[in-house]
């Protein structure tokens, strides 16, 4: 790259500045004011970071990017970062700079080989002028030269005195002007400046500083772009007037210093630049007049868009506004006083302000103005208009307006007008009554329910007690229940009683007692009816047996299930032309090892097709080992020792199961994985059945139950009477039933009872208004004459004393039968089949003749006894009973036998038989 004062115009070969091993840019040069920006860096100046050097604050870099910026004339090389940089002008219109380095910077003192003495030395010297105060000039010799080698000079033939002459009285009078003058080379250098250019500008006199663009670090730092295109206009032939800012000078408050300067170029006789002259004044004291007067324009035009601003916003406004000047009155309102107060648009010089207030919050007001009227701070006070409102509820009240008034006072501290706001706070009054008087009432409502929670922790310790003593008795039914039919079966008691029934019904109506508990242990209870059931509808079996075999295996998978992450129980339905082999389906059967007998042989099986009904219990339960599926199916035996301890249960359950399995015909088996689940699967003996008259094949639709026992409960509206001795039964069955909105009544004897129903809307005899002295006196507490009354079913206790159960359930059927009684809806049943499937009774009454009775019309007796045996149970369907449960009893086992002797329940459920 030449390193001439007049550097020629090249293109741009970027790859060429790529492979380039001296580290080199390019940035846009030009007259306009151009911030310092690389446009291309080749990979030998990234990789040397140059770029961060460069654009450093320091002064070296700002002189560095002020000769990389500059155009014209300029000085070939520059000295940075120990490095040599050489510039050259590219580009059509000159507009990009390339700048180079060389490898190192040479000695300041050594000079190139193609720099002109001309360019490179300036024969500078000091004169002293006046008190010792100088300059910096050129010499009278080398000024000399050049007038003596000028052709016009000489052909003015102007005495070389008088050159001299002039040219001292020129240097004397800049340097007593207030005028900065100034002058620099084309390279940048300062040549001469007078005394008020080095104060003004606070540049140093020394030599060294005067180095190339050492102008630029008088700029301020935002100015410095316009500065540098300032000069490189000047550099292209063109004068130049603008305003600049210096850095401040040290002591200096101000954070810059505003000058005016004028420039023009020097020219040769070429017309090319050949230096820079000007002049430079403080404008500093113009510039803070004009920034006043500029902020004096500002803040007028401030107050006004204010003023316009509050206008709009007073007219606009939700609050009323107004201002008051003392001694004139009201001096301004906006439209929203007016609406608040309603007070009549008159001019207002004839406004009256206390008129607007209520009489009893008047005196308020007027001691509020006076304080403000002798220039204290009012706070603000709420108080009521004349002016009514129709709050929330109705009700016409005044409306109460909150006041905030701001005087301004004078130098004196009087009062020249007040500035003061009315917000409408009725609605918040309103609230805040209504929110007393709901805290009032929450705090009511608190202290019931801390009574009520003391009630609670001293009854809960009651009912948990309750609640175990439940736990044990059912137990110990259980335990009860399964030796009674053990020894029964020792004894060859069970009787196998076959009735028609319908097995999909038999089955849905077991899993319903099942409903709640396994909802609340988030068991999932599916039925299935698989499709080897289908024209398997009504059959012969005894519904009983069936049902007690099931419920063990449901009670069994419940509670090997409750504790598993996955909880699901599913029952199948199913039904075989043949009888199962021994391994079916995986489920290994425990058959006896005897040829089993046909049961169904006799008369009251009827002619129907044999078939074997099966049912699979399959659980998401713990399972067992093939070790203790063997241990299985025997007398008082477990899986394993452990079970006892963990799950309870005395080990009969599934002992008993087999036996009743094999003595309806069929068997019983199980298979099982640990930690999978078990399925339990039994078969018993049965024939198809021809439906009842006026039934259809057609069971009901689908196998899942869509209401619990519990809904079906709530739904029914049942009138009930009990008749029982016992107090403590009388009051906790009542209770029982009544909580599902049932009308329940009570009689304490048989005696009651009649009496009861001779005052009730069946009774066709004579009233009985009147009762015995003396069976007034023992009657319970809870038994009082029906008013003409209504009962759908009566539950009748077997032992009472006065009149047992027995004998007032014949007095009914007498009753019924000489007419003085009539029933509440005629129904019709079949006795043979009164049994429901849960019946806690396995021997049914069927007459010797083997046919079934006449269905007749009459009051619905439900016998509830202790006894259990099957004579009691005859006696009972002898006497005139319906059906029979045994005490103790759950409301679920009681829903199923009231269902069925009901008529008007037993109609909205046709299927259950």
């Amino acid at each position: 790259m030449p390193g001439t004062s007049t550097p020629q115009s090249s293109a741009l070969d970027l790859e060429a500045l790529e492979l380039d091993p001296s580290p080199t840019f390019v940035i846009r040069i030009g007259q306009s004011a151009l911030k310092f920006a690389f446009v291309y860096c080749n990979e030998a100046f990234r990789s040397q970071d140059f770029n961060k050097q460069v654009e450093e604050q320091e002064r070296s870099a700002l002189l560095f990017r002020s000769w990389a910026q500059a155009v014209g004339d300029y000085r070939p090389y520059h000295d940075f970062a120990e490095r040599r940089w050489f510039a050259q002008d590219a580009g059509k219109d000159r507009s990009w700079k390339i700048v180079r380095a060389a490898e190192l910077a040479p000695e300041r003192k050594a000079v190139p080989d193609d720099v002109t003495p001309d360019v490179e030395k300036e024969a500078v010297v000091k004169a002293v002028v006046g008190n010792g105060s100088g300059i910096y000039r050129r010499s009278k010799s080398e000024m000399m030269q050049e007038m003596e080698g000028n052709k016009a000079v000489l052909e003015a033939n102007i005495p070389r005195t008088s050159l001299t002459a002039r040219w001292e009285g020129l240097q004397t009078m800049m340097e007593m002007s207030d005028v900065g003058v100034f002058e620099y080379n084309m390279e940048g250098k300062l040549i001469h400046a007078n005394q008020a250019w080095y104060r003004l500008s606070s540049h140093p006199r020394n030599l060294p500083a005067h180095t190339d663009f050492s102008f630029m670090d008088l700029v301020y730092p935002e100015d410095q772009a316009l500065v540098m295109s300032m000069w490189n206009s000047l550099a292209s032939g063109n004068p130049v007037t603008f305003e600049m800012r210096w850095k401040a000078q040290p002591g200096s408050e101000d954070p810059w210093q505003w000058v005016l300067s004028a420039c023009v170029p020097l020219l040769d006789e070429e017309g090319k630049p050949i230096s820079i002259a000007g002049n430079t004044i403080d404008i500093m004291a113009q510039k803070k007049s004009q920034e006043v007067t500029q902020t004096r324009l500002e803040a007028l035009e401030r107050a006004r868009i204010s003023e316009q601003k509050f206008a709009r916003f007073a007219e606009l406004s939700p609050t009323a506004i107004y201002i008051f000047v003392p001694g004139q009155g009201m001096n301004y309102v906006n439209d929203q006083f007016f609406e608040l107060t309603g007070h009549p648009r008159r001019p207002l010089n004839e406004f009256e302000w206390f008129g607007l207030v209520a009489d009893e919050d008047l005196q308020k007001v007027e001691d509020d103005w006076a304080h403000m009227m002798a220039g204290e701070k009012s706070d603000g006070v709420q108080f009521r208009l004349k002016k009514t409102w129709v709050n929330q509820d109705g009700i016409v009240s005044n409306i109460w307006v909150q006041s905030s008034n701001y005087p301004e006072l004078n130098k004196d501290g009087k009062v020249t007008s007040i500035l003061g706001t009315l917000f409408d706070i009725s609605p918040f009054k309103w609230a805040e009554t209504v929110q007393t008087q709901r805290t009032e009432e929450a705090l009511e409502a608190k202290r019931q329910q801390e009574n009520f929670d003391k009630i609670r922790e001293e009854v809960s310790t009651s009912i948990d007690s309750l609640q175990t003593i439940v736990s044990c008795s059912l137990h110990q039914k259980r335990v009860i229940d399964d030796v009674l039919t053990l020894s029964k079966l020792d004894s060859n008691l069970i009787l196998i009683t076959p009735v028609r029934v319908q097995p999909a019904v038999v089955v849905s109506e077991a899993l319903k007692m099942f409903d709640v508990e396994c909802s609340q242990m988030e068991i999932k209870l599916e039925f299935i009816k698989d499709p080897t059931f289908e024209g398997c509808d009504w059959v012969m079996l005894d519904p009983s047996r069936l049902l007690q075999v099931l419920i063990n295996l449901l009670t069994n998978a419940i509670k090997f299930t409750k504790d598993r992450p996955v909880r699901k129980i599913t029952v199948t339905l199913g039904a075989s032309p043949t009888r199962p082999p021994k391994v079916w389906d995986s489920v290994t059967f425990t058959h006896s090892g005897e040829q089993p007998k046909d049961l169904t042989s006799g008369s009251e099986w009827g002619s129907g097709t044999l078939v074997f009904l099966w049912l699979k219990v399959h659980d998401t339960g713990c399972g067992m080992t093939h070790e203790e599926q063997r241990k299985l199916f025997s007398r008082f035996t477990q899986a394993t020792p452990r079970t006892h301890v963990k799950y309870g249960g005395s080990g009969l359950g599934l002992f008993i199961s087999k036996s009743l399995a094999t003595l309806q015909g069929g068997a019983i088996g199980v298979s099982s994985d640990p930690d999978v689940g078990s399925t339990f699967a039994f078969y018993v003996s049965t024939r198809k059945a021809v439906p009842p008259a006026g039934q259809s094949i057609k069971t009901r639709p689908g196998p899942q139950r869509t209401e619990s026992t519990e809904q079906a409960m709530r739904r029914t509206r049942l009138n009930i009477l009990i008749v029982e001795d016992n107090l403590v039964n009388q009051k906790v069955l009542k209770k029982q039933l009544a909580k599902f909105g049932w009308n329940v009544s009570v009689a304490g004897d048989g005696q009651q009872a009649l009496d009861w129903l001779k005052g009730s809307v069946y009774w066709r005899g004579t009233p009985k208004n009147t009762h015995d002295k003396t069976t007034e006196e023992e009657q319970p507490e809870y038994f009082a004459t029906p008013e003409l009354e209504e009962v759908d079913i009566v539950l009748m206790d077997i032992e009472m004393p006065i009149m047992d159960g027995l004998t007032c359930a014949r007095k009914i059927r007498e009753y019924e039968a000489q007419g003085l009684l009539v029933a509440p809806e005629a129904r019709s049943r079949q006795l043979s089949i009164s049994a429901s499937p849960l019946s806690s009774f396995h021997d049914l009454y069927v007459s010797k003749s083997g046919s079934l009775p006449k269905a007749h019309t009459r009051l619905p007796i439900l016998a509830v006894s202790a006894n259990a045996r099957m004579e009691q149970v005859e006696q009972a369907l002898a006497a005139g009973m319906d059906d029979a449960i045994s005490k103790p009893f759950r409301i679920p086992e009681l829903w199923p036998k009231l269902s069925i002797l009901v008529k008007r329940l037993s109609e909205e459920n046709p299927n259950v038989q």
